[in-house]
């Protein structure tokens, strides 16, 4: 059936029909737009029509303008166009590279072998009259704008059949002649950020990040008064030298480190429960009766594990290898980490594991949100990403990986752009596979990943974090929770991801 519309005779097709409603792209809108001008018609896909009807009516309208802009060629060579003539040749080029009397126009000689050469030009081409080449140029944008409302046509009337490649096809051949075009850019899930088009979360995680430096203000605004409290009598058992006992309503802070850092660290609880609840949309609450040890050597937290009252022998042993640990059956937790910098990241980081286990359930068994989310929010309260826990690597030489792991430890590190490179280098993480991994699976990799992907969705995607986490904390698989919760498939915000990540790069 040949169908006559608008001077466009389309094969099988008639280039106005109505969309499904179904996604063009992944995590974006469907085309709701019908080109001015042009009538409803229900889908023909439903008639019957397949997705090989599509490239085949695309070409149809393609033909149609590459005609209309010969036939604007003819008029420049009456009218002495010359220089219009020539960008009108290069246009048809872009549609049809074979083009006979579109080379030969631009000075092209075919050889015996079959090829082209291009001829040197002796001087540039000029037009005789500027007001004829602007009623050319303005012929020929109209062209082009028609032409761009026949192709969101074609691709509303087979958006039900047509794959995620040839909807990008078409929606790129409207953006060659219409870099702005509103509909195709909705349809991206785009929108305008500082006169560029970038991905609409671009745009919220620009305006969310300013939001989450406001939390951390608040958090710290709000902070109670620390009073300065006795040591208990078991506390006072122990034989060390507490420098000051803090209380708090989120709990007691006391160790033999200075009185400024057992200060710090009564403050660090109570923002990061303030900015885990404004960030997450959560009630989380720190455990009963905590009480926080810090110790400014090694030695004496070591000294606090031989006498504390409710450790074993092999418990104190296997304690005795670590640099910190929530004591079991009792709400003490003691750290004797070298410094004071990894004393507070140790920290916020257990109490952001503590504030997740209670608002969410969610534990190490969920290893990308466990150590993703517990790094970023680490990093916002405390500036550091000293503590987490990954295996080897599963691409990487022993050199790399461990180069990798010591940049990761420098608080300047980049770490977004550290995950860019491995993100957009063959061999990359599957994302399907890391979102079912515990935190002991997790290879260097996979923690970048992570990192990356709470990022996105605190950022760009924060409305539906709660519910997203709620499911995963109450048994649901990750990747069914995302794909629900985001409408969308996996492979898909893998690529959406890492545009994301890229334009975050660039701004």
């Amino acid at each position: 059936m040949w169908i006559r519309f608008k001077n466009v005779l389309v094969g099988g097709l008639l280039v106005g029909a109505l969309l499904s409603g179904k996604t063009v792209v992944a995590l974006s809108a469907s085309i709701t737009e019908l080109p001015r001008g042009i009538e409803p018609q229900p889908s023909l896909a439903a008639a019957g029509c397949e997705e090989s009807d599509l490239i085949k009516d695309r070409a149809v309208v393609r033909a149609k303008l590459e005609a209309q802009l010969m036939e604007l060629v003819e008029d420049c060579s009456k009218k002495k166009l010359f220089a219009t003539r020539t960008a009108l040749y290069e246009l048809v080029l872009e549609f049809d590279p074979e083009n006979v009397e579109a080379k030969k126009g631009l000075g092209y000689k075919k050889q015996k072998d079959g090829s082209w050469t291009l001829k040197p030009r002796r001087m540039a081409p000029k037009d005789k009259s500027a007001s004829l080449a602007e009623e050319i140029e303005a012929q020929k944008k109209e062209a082009l704008t028609v032409y761009a409302e026949h192709l969101l046509a074609v691709l509303k009337s087979y958006e039900s059949v047509a794959s995620k490649e040839n909807r990008e096809l078409l929606m790129s051949d409207v953006l060659a002649v219409d870099p702005n075009n509103a509909v195709v850019r909705e349809a991206r899930g785009e929108t305008l950020l500082e006169e560029d088009w970038v991905l609409k979360e671009t745009a919220i995680a620009k305006q969310r990040r300013a939001e989450l430096k406001d939390f951390v203000r608040a958090a710290f605004a709000s902070l109670p008064p620390l009073a300065a409290v006795e040591p208990t009598p078991r506390e006072a058992a122990f034989g060390l030298p507490w420098s000051v006992v803090i209380s708090t309503p989120v709990g007691r802070t006391l160790g033999t480190a200075s009185k400024a850092e057992i200060e710090k660290l009564s403050q660090a609880m109570w923002v990061t429960r303030s900015y885990f609840n404004d960030t997450l949309g959560a009630r989380g609450t720190l455990p009963k009766e905590l009480t926080v040890y810090s110790f400014g050597a090694p030695a004496d937290g070591l000294v606090f594990v031989d006498k504390h009252p409710d450790v074993d022998e092999d418990y104190r042993a296997f304690l005795k290898t670590l640099e910190g640990s929530g004591i079991q059956g009792t709400g003490d937790f003691a750290q004797w980490a070298p410094n004071e910098q990894r004393r507070l990241d140790g920290l916020v980081r257990q109490a952001v594991a503590w504030l997740f286990a209670g608002a969410y359930e969610i534990f190490p068994k969920h290893g990308w949100v466990f150590e993703g989310f517990g790094l970023y929010l680490t990093r916002e309260i405390a500036g550091t990403r000293l503590t987490w826990f990954v295996g080897p690597s599963s691409t990487l030489d022993a050199q790399s990986e461990q180069e990798l792991r010591d940049r990761l430890m420098e608080p300047t590190t980049n770490w977004m752009n550290e995950a860019f490179l491995i993100l957009q280098a063959p061999g990359r993480p599957n994302l399907k596979k890391l979102l079912e991994k515990g935190v002991n699976e997790l290879t260097p990799e996979d923690l970048l990943y992570s990192y990356v992907l709470a990022a996105y969705l605190i950022e760009a995607e924060a409305p539906h974090v709660p519910e997203l986490l709620r499911t995963i904390g109450k048994g649901k698989s990750s990747v069914l929770a995302i794909q629900a919760e985001l409408k969308t498939q996996i492979p898909e915000l893998e690529d959406r991801i890492l545009r994301w990540l890229s334009e975050r790069l660039a701004r």
